[in-house]
This record gives C-alpha cells, sequence and structure tokens, in this order.
C-alpha cells in the first residue's frame, strides 16, 4: 500500500488492479487486494503476462503498436470473475495500515545502520 501511496502521489492513478499468475488463483487474496487498494480487482486469463509484457514492450519498440495503453488494449484480457471491495474490511485495512505507519516510524532507527 505504502508503494502505491508513492505512485498516486507523483500522479500516477488507477482504477483498476490486474492480478496474474499463482497468488492471483486464490480468492482470498485477490479480496484483501481489492480491500486494501478499495478497488476493483480482475485476474488475467494469461498465466504469463511477464512474457505477455515483454512482447507488449518489442512490439512497442518494433512500431507494431502505437503505445502501451494501445498495447494493453490489444493483449490483455481479462476473466469475468471481478472482486469487489468490501467496505466493512477497508476500515480495518486503513486503520491496520496506519498502526503500521506509526510503528515504523517510532522503529525505523532499529532498521539503519550506523553512522
Amino acid at each position: 500500500r505504502e508503494c502505491y501511496d508513492i505512485f498516486t502521489s507523483m500522479g500516477l492513478k488507477t482504477t483498476k488492479f490486474v492480478v496474474s499468475g499463482g497468488g492471483a488463483t486464490n480468492r482470498l487474496w485477490r479480496q484483501i487486494i481489492a480491500d486494501v487498494f478499495e478497488m476493483k480487482v480482475y485476474t488475467s486469463q494469461n498465466p504469463e503476462e511477464a512474457a505477455i509484457g515483454a512482447a507488449m514492450l518489442a512490439g512497442i519498440g518494433a512500431g507494431i503498436f502505437e503505445s502501451f495503453e494501445d498495447a494493453s488494449l490489444k493483449c490483455t484480457k481479462l476473466s469475468a470473475d471481478i472482486v469487489y471491495p468490501n467496505r466493512e474490511n477497508e476500515v480495518i485495512y486503513k486503520k491496520t495500515f496506519e498502526n503500521y505507519r506509526e510503528l515504523y516510524k517510532s522503529t525505523k532507527h532499529l532498521n539503519t545502520g550506523p553512522g
């Protein structure tokens, strides 16, 4: 969640999450992601998204696709199984994240080396 907050502070925003691979096969993990990020979670139909991403980048470089958005629209196929955020869980995760940030601040000195 912290990395996501950094991206949004830089003006990079998204309206949905697309997940793939091992963890994406577990509905509980997809629900946690939906709740933590407070947005819908889609599952890619292709379990090999890393290879697709590499091919998309090559296609952009070769001029096959006009942009990453173009490549994404043409190459990404999503499952109809969408996981929606559970508002009750969002409150719990939000509070837990606040607790994490406070704990991190108070123990940060333990994670830095001398000097």
